[in-house]
């Protein structure tokens, strides 16, 4: 959510329509129809005299509506890392008391202001390298990192970064959506022909897959020119339609950590086949015979 920062956005100053007045009510259609739910990562600003800080009473309502359909909020940074020169955008190039500003003590301002508690954060911008994920596991459960694909980040990466840590990375598998418009330059259509091929090429190549579909506000919302609501309404009916679960990024997070730690036993005794798993929690978890 870039543009939970800019007070502009969300609050405009002519009376007209805010970003997430206009987004909410996608996002309940989206669970009416499909039971969609995601994890939307919010800026909180740092520089009022641009116009980038969060009008908490405002920003609250629009938050708490988010949460109350299911889905998940976390940190994308205190600033999304504009206020640094002259590099912007590139976790790599922050201290590591940059990145405790950035992400623990967004976390911190986040979980005081909604009264929730946040496991996770998107980097936003560039690739980030070992370093920052090094920094930020002393204080994140998970991080979903930022741009990635082949030559840049951990494409198609899920799971554990360090022995023995139950930090857990997920990198994006599918292209963001402002790769294709904003940066590509490509229709929307085009966007969604770029879209079924990945997921098709993700689904036909794993027997559990997780598709990872990033996306920001000003695209649904048309606040960018170039997107279109349907574009994402068609690939998430699409999925739906396939059997797909939808599930937080924190759902995923914490079933990765329960698979790791549990047990299946397999024991035959003529045509009765037993099957045991030893865990503290697998009630999302279904255990398939062939």
């Amino acid at each position: 959510m870039d543009q939970s920062q800019e007070n502009f956005q969300v609050n405009p100053d002519d009376g007209s329509q805010g970003i997430y007045a206009k987004m909410n009510p996608i996002l309940e259609q989206w669970k009416n129809d499909y039971n969609f739910v995601g994890s939307y990562y919010i800026n909180i600003g740092n520089n009022p005299a641009e116009e980038r800080f969060t009008n908490w009473p405002l920003s609250k309502v629009y938050y708490n509506q988010i949460l109350a359909l299911g889905n998940e909020i976390g940190t994308h940074s205190y600033t999304h890392l504009l206020d640094y020169a002259p590099i912007a955008n590139d976790t790599n190039a922050l201290t590591p008391q940059q990145l405790e500003f950035e992400f623990n003590q967004s976390k911190a301002v986040i979980e005081q202001q909604l009264g929730i508690k946040i496991v996770g954060a998107a980097v936003p911008g560039q690739p980030e390298g070992l370093y920052v994920n090094e920094e930020l596991r002393k204080y994140l459960p998970y991080v979903t990192g930022g741009y990635s694909s082949v030559g840049a980040g951990y494409p198609g990466a899920f799971g554990f970064m360090f022995q023995g840590d139950d930090y857990v990375y997920f990198a994006p598998n599918m292209s963001f959506d402002f790769s294709l418009i904003g940066f590509k330059k490509l229709t929307a259509q085009q966007a969604e022909l770029v879209w079924q091929q990945e997921y098709q090429e993700i689904v036909n190549n794993a027997a559990q897959p997780i598709v990872l579909f990033p996306w920001h506000d000003y695209g649904p919302t048309l606040t960018e020119p170039g997107y279109t609501e349907a574009m994402y309404t068609n690939f998430i009916a699409r999925a739906y339609n396939d059997n797909t679960e939808f599930v937080t990024f924190a759902d995923l997070y914490q079933r990765i950590i329960t698979f790791e730690k549990s047990q299946l036993f397999i024991d035959q005794n003529g045509n009765t086949i037993t099957a045991k798993v030893n865990s503290n929690d697998v009630g999302k978890f279904g255990l398939k015979y062939r």
